[in-house]
């Protein structure tokens, strides 16, 4: 079985969720994933015709926003 080519990783300058300390990668694939959730704040509820659920919202690696805190090294 191949291994799968990482994604590629944002440059450390650059001000987007994949260098934000408040986003985390999902998805099956770890990390070669490029979508993530944002933690910034708590779970916002989410109300469907099939019931509710907690949510927080999913961003690619590249978005960003105006709350960027780098990542605590």
């Amino acid at each position: 079985m191949a291994r799968k080519p990482k994604a590629p990783a944002p440059p450390k300058d650059e001000r987007c969720c994949g260098t934000c300390r408040h986003w985390k990668r999902t998805g099956e694939s770890g990390e070669e994933a490029t979508d993530g959730v944002c933690r910034r704040y708590p779970p916002q509820v989410n109300i469907t015709d099939d019931g509710a659920a907690c949510l927080q919202p999913y961003t690619e690696l590249s978005d960003y926003c105006g709350e960027h805190a780098p990542v605590l090294q």
